[in-house]
């Protein structure tokens, strides 16, 4: 429902702003919304490069635009099949 869209990515903004303020990684776990992330990320004062999409399942294109940005990606075993 997009109220529970719209509390996550609220809830995520403040997490980006605490993550800012303290100069911490921020670790994200991101499942079909990948567009939304980066937005959200790109609005924050995050430092790309200490931001990583663990467990990440998109196409190299993603890859591609968050290496674009300086940030990091994770791969699970999943690549193996």
């Amino acid at each position: 429902a997009k109220e529970v869209v719209d509390f996550q990515k609220e809830a995520f903004r403040k997490q980006l702003e605490i993550a800012s303020v303290l100069k911490i990684p921020v670790i994200i776990h991101s499942r079909n919304a990948f567009r939304d992330c980066v937005n959200i990320i790109d609005e924050s004062d995050v430092d790309w490069n200490k931001v990583v999409f663990h467990c990440f399942s998109e196409s190299t294109k993603e890859i591609m635009e968050i290496n674009h940005r300086s940030g990091w990606v994770s791969f699970t075993g999943i690549l193996t099949y």
